[in-house]
């Protein structure tokens, strides 16, 4: 879990409440390596063709031009 101070930065935690999914959004592009590993997000709130079910949060890109799909 993360916690957000001063409302711009994340800090790692054991646990905390949840905020807002467009709140965390808005972080996670701010700084795409709290996620574990560098990524390039490509992509917001994806939802034509890219699931049978209605899309994917966000679409990144890693260091190796894989795709990936962050679903939150």
């Amino acid at each position: 879990m993360w916690r957000i101070v001063d409302g711009k930065k994340l800090v790692k935690e054991q646990s905390s409440t949840m905020r807002r999914e467009d709140e965390v959004e808005d972080l996670v592009v701010s700084d795409p390596s709290c996620l574990g590993k560098p990524l390039l997000i490509i992509g917001r709130q994806r939802r034509r063709s890219i699931t049978e079910n209605g899309g994917v949060d966000m679409l990144a890109l890693d260091a190796n031009a894989t795709t990936v799909l962050v679903e939150f």
